[in-house]
């Protein structure tokens, strides 16, 4: 076992309670005609949960990363586009860089043409 690892354990909490309690957490009544089957019917399930249990906790269960896709526009000076957050935040710092350009030439513009002759 690696660095960082924990060993996995199996614990019946069904049994466990049982021995502590003495009360039974099954379903099953005692007494009843089909009671050979409905026991085996919830050891089939807690079968069936350990297995998933196992499953989800071995290594052949994977997460997946999310990759965003990116958009290469192939323009001169435009870095290519993430289809994420910080895609966004990109498009809209380039956005706000070009409308502050735009407001300050205008801003020229009219000072230059409005200006006062002596």
């Amino acid at each position: 076992m690696s660095e960082g690892e924990t060993e996995s354990t199996n614990v019946d909490i069904a049994a466990l309670l049982e021995a502590l309690t003495g009360e039974t957490t099954s379903e099953c009544v005692e007494d009843a005609a089909d009671y050979d089957t409905c026991k085996e019917e919830e050891e089939a399930m807690a079968a069936q949960k350990a297995a998933l249990a196992a499953y989800i906790s071995s290594e052949s269960y994977e997460t997946v990363e999310y990759v965003p896709a990116v958009v290469n526009l192939e323009l001169e000076g435009i870095p290519p586009l993430e289809c994420s957050m910080d895609g966004f935040v990109t498009l809209t710092k380039a956005f706000i860089e070009n409308l502050f350009i735009l407001l300050s030439l205008a801003k020229e513009t009219f000072a230059f043409a409005l200006e006062a002759e002596p």
